[in-house]
């Protein structure tokens, strides 16, 4: 048995859905984690603050890796779904 990844599961997830709404989901997925991306990191002076700006931080990291990423498993899925449609359709 094989095990499934997280982009794998991202993949499966567009291919399932129509085409277009697969590149609906790159385009929303891209700006939404650039925006997180962006966004700036407050400087800590206190313990409770360097607690959260570690925790900030990390969901910056995640969200510049991911706004490349997640839309990558979307086009891939994309793809999947539309030459998944030709094939049923006989084309």
């Amino acid at each position: 048995m094989r095990r499934h990844g997280l982009f794998d599961d991202f993949v499966g997830i567009a291919a399932k859905l129509p085409w277009w709404a697969g590149i609906a989901l790159v385009i929303v997925s891209y700006f939404a984690l650039n925006h997180f991306a962006n966004t700036e990191i407050p400087h800590s002076t206190g313990l409770k603050e360097v607690g959260d700006a570690a925790v900030a931080q990390i969901w910056k990291t995640l969200a510049t890796i991911g706004q490349y990423v997640l839309p990558a498993a979307f086009v891939i899925g994309s793809l999947v779904s539309v030459t998944g449609t030709k094939r049923k359709n006989g084309k």
